[in-house]
């Protein structure tokens, strides 16, 4: 038995024989035998270690040939073996040396790994002293941003140095311009010291250009710092491309501060141009010394001129001379003129000869004349009373308004009869009778005097010796004392206009001459029937408007319109007016009726009364006509700003600056300053609200109107929106969207938050509301219903969808907002008709239901629901077209009116 103790695998091998098969085998694992007959090899495994890779109890090698064996010969197999295992060791000796090789290279390769680490170490410390350069640079990099900012401050001192150069040259400018009067010569100057501040103006913004490029360029070293820190995070990989950016860094610092130098020698370079300028003004100062000789030299020019001027003044003698010869020519003229008169005058008879042939239209104008009276009473002066009387005293109940106004009316009536009864027991003359006989008529019949002929008519037709002249009638002073009155009143409202305004004055004139027009025709007919001339009539009314001047000169002079002490006149005026229509015009027309004697007459009579009577309620109309025109001069417009110019234009700025205060205290205080006011018929009312951050919408909320749709009625609200652009103004045109074909109208009334909250109590809710007003809920039907999945958005936001005005209403001046009339009409027919009362969900509780889910801002809407009515669900279904005009209104609150184009 042979032992082998070698380590590494060996191949076995029989030389005797021809072995196909070879085996490794562990020699340290196991014992080798071989069979006496040398066919086979036995292994016996040795005693293994308990960490050897192999357990094996025995292992038997077959040996097997593929060729005749040969007879035994254990010797040489012996001897082949032991050459074998020798030349295995040797084989074994070359691998351990290889192994020591390997080993020797593997502690060199670990010294190297060491070496590495070393050099990494090294690394790391070079990359945190490249940081600390890199703070250092940040250091410098700060440090040249505080160099640049004070010269920055240089700079803006030498811009302010030169911006007081210009002052003192905009001062030298004046002197020159006035200099410039006397003498024509200076204006060079001027210009040459124009120029050099113009200069000096262009060298300031050619500093303040460079200044903004070191800016730029620092903006630009900032930037190269940050890439500067990025590269230092990524020094492990980059370390040589940082260092050459931070090198990059440097110089582009050395490069600002070079800049910086050169902007200080740039602002030296200024400074020094500034110098020029001042020399160049001390030069000015020179020439206007040399300008104030010339001036003496110019005034001994003048006494020249005055010599000159008594040479002129005898010639203007000799001019006078002249005029003398042609006075005789005007002479001449004159005659020829007197000779035209008498044409004239011949022309006038004809005239007076048709009037007098018109003997039943003037009593036509009288009865016009007397209803323009009555119109102008009932239709105006009233209403006008009682629009100042409200808007003065809002506190009065309207019942003690109207009482004050029928004591003054009944102050008037009885003021104009007491004063027609002392005149005529004063009078100087018996009153005569107002028919005289015509020589000229055959039957020699009485003829009714025609009002319209005037006094001096009848002196010329009338020529009889019994023949009567008429004197004047005490109506006519009393027409005119009513007319004074009325005139000195809307006098009095001009004036006040003027204040406000030179096109508002204009307007309201406007407005005051087309309503009285009509009223003074009547008066001058009522005139002429009084017994006036034609010329005295005119004289009459022209003192009267001399009256008007005087009321506006008054409102003028006390820088108002009076209304507080004055608003009594109206309602006097009232009741002179009816005095002199009821009194005295109307009892003598109906006890002079005119009867047409003849043929026909009857027929002729009733068509004259009738044509009479025309005339009364034509005149009636007319007053009530331009009363309904004159309606838009009572409402006002305050412009708050004017009186406080502290305070923000619009509302919105109000509510965000929490000025609302102030604007309450200015409102209350609204009639001291009324004089400032401007009728609201003189501007373009836009939305009263705008910017809001939010528009939110009530559906479903009146009683008749789920009950119009056959919907159950809900048990909270329904809540959708609209966008802030969807709000335009109460009297805007609408585009007609091109988005729909079915777009529906809805009147609505709106809240207005004028104070912040979140989860507001039902109690606490009227705290936050600014006021309220009024809006159009436009609805494009087929996207609010049909299309976009039934989303409500499409449909109800589209532009100019909610036009809301005129006006917010503070909750204090709408009283019970709980019962409100609210009506909405199409083309002037009423679609929608309904109250506040049938409103499921109130304000306060739509605030509170609203405040729970999100914060209400100011001026935030919230646009309360619609009552029945709408076109979708008419039978048949009615909708907007273009041309329609949509008006909606609620009492008390006012009405918006837009057309859709």
């Amino acid at each position: 038995m042979v032992k082998v103790t070698s380590r590494i695998d060996v191949v076995v091998s029989m030389s005797m024989y021809d072995i196909n098969d070879i085996v490794y085998i562990d020699m340290d694992l196991f014992k080798f035998t071989m069979n006496s007959d040398g066919s086979k090899c036995i292994l016996h495994p040795l005693a293994l270690p308990p960490s050897s890779p192999c357990q094996v109890d025995s292992a038997l090698v077959d040996v097997k040939s593929s060729v005749p064996r040969r007879p035994p010969n254990n010797r040489s197999a012996m001897d082949a073996i032991k050459k074998k295992m020798q030349a295995m060791k040797l084989e074994k000796d070359n691998a351990m040396d290889k192994a020591d090789l390997l080993e020797q290279q593997n502690r060199d390769a670990n010294a190297r790994a060491d070496k590495a680490e070393e050099e990494v170490r090294n690394l790391q410390k070079k990359m945190q002293q490249t940081e600390n350069d890199l703070d250092q640079a940040q250091e410098q990099l700060i440090n040249a941003n505080n160099k640049l900012e004070e010269k920055d401050k240089a700079l803006q001192a030498a811009e302010a140095e030169v911006a007081a150069l210009n002052r003192r040259l905009q001062l030298i400018e004046e002197d020159l311009e006035r200099s410039e009067e006397r003498l024509n010569t200076a204006s060079t100057k001027l210009a040459e010291a124009s120029a050099a501040a113009d200069e000096s103006e262009r060298m300031r913004k050619m500093l303040e250009h460079r200044s903004l490029s070191d800016e730029e360029r620092m903006d630009a070293l900032e930037n190269q710092l940050k890439e500067a820190r990025f590269l230092a995070e990524e020094a492990d990989r980059k370390y040589d491309e940082v260092a050459r950016k931070l090198a990059m860094v440097e110089a582009d610092l050395e490069r600002a501060e070079e800049r910086a130098e050169t902007g200080e020698s740039k602002i030296v370079e200024l400074e020094e141009e500034l110098r020029v300028v001042g020399n160049n003004l001390k030069s000015l100062e020179v020439s206007e010394e040399k300008a104030n000789q010339r001036e003496e030299a110019y005034k001994e020019q003048i006494k020249t001129m005055t010599q000159r001027l008594k040479q002129a003044e005898s010639r203007a003698e000799f001019a006078e001379r002249s005029v003398q010869k042609l006075q005789k020519e005007v002479d001449r003229l004159e005659d020829e003129l007197i000779q035209e008169k008498e044409k004239y005058k011949g022309l006038s008879d004809e005239l007076d000869q048709t009037f007098t042939e018109l003997s039943g239209a003037p009593n036509a104008f009288l009865y016009f004349a007397a209803g323009s009276l009555l119109g102008d009473v009932f239709l105006h002066l009233l209403p006008e009373s009682w629009h100042v009387l409200q808007g003065m005293y809002p506190e009065w109940n309207p019942r003690d308004a109207l009482t004050w106004l029928g004591v003054w009316v009944l102050v008037g009536m009885l003021s104009f009869v007491t004063l027609e009864k002392i005149l005529k027991m004063t009078s100087l003359e018996e009153e005569q009778p107002t028919r005289v006989e015509c020589p000229t008529c055959e039957n020699h019949c009485f003829h009714q005097r025609s009002p319209m002929l005037a006094a001096e008519d009848y002196e010329k037709k009338f020529t009889a010796p019994d023949s009567v002249h008429c004197k004047k009638d005490v109506t006519g002073y009393l027409n005119l004392l009513a007319n004074g009155v009325d005139n000195f009143a809307h006098g009095l409202a001009v004036g006040g206009s003027f204040l406000a305004g030179t096109r508002v004055g204009v307007l309201t004139t406007l407005a005051i001459l087309i309503h009285e027009i009509p009223h003074e025709v009547g008066d001058f007919a009522i005139l002429l029937r009084a017994g006036f001339t034609r010329w005295e009539a005119t004289k009459g009314q022209l003192a009267t408007a001399a009256v008007g001047l005087c009321g506006s000169f008054s409102a003028l002079a006390m820088a108002s319109d009076a209304r507080d002490r004055t608003w009594w006149i109206l309602p006097f005026t009232a009741g002179g007016f009816l005095s002199v229509a009821l009194v005295n015009v109307l009892p003598d027309l109906l006890q002079s009726t005119d009867r047409i004697e003849g043929p026909g007459g009857w027929r002729k009579s009733v068509v004259t009364e009738i044509r009479n009577m025309s005339a009364l309620f034509i005149g009636i109309g007319l007053m009530g006509v331009l009363a309904l025109l004159h309606k838009g001069q009572h409402d006002l417009v305050l412009d708050l700003t004017e009186i406080n110019p502290s305070l923000p234009k619009t509302w919105k700025d109000v509510l965000d600056l929490q000025k609302w205060d102030d604007v309450l205290e200015i409102s209350k205080k609204s009639e001291e300053f009324i004089s400032r006011s401007v009728p609201v018929s003189s501007v373009e009312l836009l939305a009263p609200i705008t910017g809001m951050d939010k528009v939110v919408c009530v559906g479903m909320n009146y009683r008749d109107h789920c009950e119009e749709q056959g919907a159950p009625i809900p048990t909270e609200p329904i809540i959708f929106s609209k966008f802030a652009s969807c709000v335009v103004g109460p009297y805007e045109d609408i585009p007609y969207p091109q988005m729909t074909e079915s777009l529906d109208w809805e009147v609505e009334l709106v809240i207005v938050i004028g104070k912040a909250g979140k989860n507001i109590s039902v109690s606490d809710a009227m705290k936050h509301v600014l006021g309220f007003t009024v809006a159009n809920d436009l609805s494009a039907r087929d996207w609010q219903l049909q299309r976009n999945g039934g989303q409500f958005l499409l449909g109800k936001a589209m532009d100019a969808f909610c036009p809301i005005g005129p006006c917010i209403v503070t909750p204090d001046e709408a009283l019970d907002i709980r019962n409100k009339c609210l009506r909405c009409l199409v083309n002037g027919v009423v679609k929608q008709e309904s109250n506040t009362s049938q409103m499921i969900f109130q304000t306060e509780q739509i605030i509170e239901f609203c405040s729970r889910f999100f914060t209400l801002l100011p001026g935030d809407l919230i646009l309360t629901g619609t009552p029945p009515g709408v076109g979708i669900f008419r039978n048949p279904s009615e909708r907007i077209n273009v041309g329609d005009v949509v008006e909606c209104e609620i009492e008390g609150i006012g009405s918006i009116r837009n057309r859709f184009v």
